[in-house]
């Protein structure tokens, strides 16, 4: 699967589907006259299993890998550095603290990360480095997200922010202030949750946006209004 970045120019870099092999990593600009271009040393030695990319707004690649490294590269491949739990990033390989599985950036420059086990991180920028925060399922909490498994983050052409789920189905961010809620079937969100609560994927389209489960295909148009009057639509 490829996907297009929020800002010019505009490369292709897929992130749907982990990849694996020897230097079998490919960036492809949006250029019908350029050809696609591999991609060599993205990885520590030894390690060529990406589960994530993201190229961001400084033109830097990000690619998180199962060992649980986050890379940094600039846009001429040259090895940045490693994202570390503290929001720094450091020169020497270091393990970041969850295996992340999925990355979104929003309008304002702050990275969306979402983990399998540990739930989703916010990483806003401070200079050289990142502050780190930490969002997770709590059963006493029904504004807290639903699951702490999360595929894919996607944030669609009106700015919000929606988040796949291997378990818990799909959440919409809501920001209140300084506070996070996370609107999902289990408060306000009208979302099919008994017969599609393993998301892997969000898509967007001119027709809508798609949500991609393990029971089939589920749709909802985007229409700005109160989330719990979102239709969404099964395919099965």
């Amino acid at each position: 699967f490829l996907f297009p970045t929020s800002f010019k120019p505009k490369p292709f870099l897929s992130r749907k589907r982990q990849l694996h092999g020897k230097d079998r990593f490919f960036f492809r600009a949006a250029y019908a006259d350029l050809p696609a271009v591999k991609i060599h040393h993205l990885f520590s030695d030894g390690q060529t299993d990406a589960r994530a990319f993201l190229y961001d707004d400084r033109e830097r690649i990000w690619v998180s890998t199962r060992d649980y490294e986050i890379i940094l590269h600039d846009n001429r491949l040259n090895r940045l550095g490693y994202l570390r739990s503290d929001g720094s990033i450091v020169p020497t390989p270091s393990r970041f603290e969850a295996p992340i599985y999925t990355f979104e950036m929003d309008e304002e420059g702050v990275i969306w990360m979402g983990s399998r086990f540990s739930g989703l991180y916010r990483l806003t920028p401070q200079g050289n480095r990142y502050q780190v925060e930490r969002f997770t399922h709590r059963p006493e909490d029904s504004y807290s997200i639903s699951d702490d498994n999360i595929y894919d983050i996607h944030r669609d052409r009106h700015g919000r922010l929606w988040i796949a789920t291997y378990g818990g189905g799909l959440n919409l961010v809501e920001e209140q202030g300084n506070k996070l809620r996370f609107l999902h079937a289990g408060n306000r969100l009208n979302y099919p949750l008994e017969r599609h609560s393993q998301l892997r994927v969000i898509e967007e389209t001119p027709e809508g946006i798609f949500l991609g489960s393990t029971n089939g295909l589920v749709h909802f148009p985007h229409t700005v209004g109160q989330s719990d009057s979102i239709p969404f639509t099964c395919y099965e």
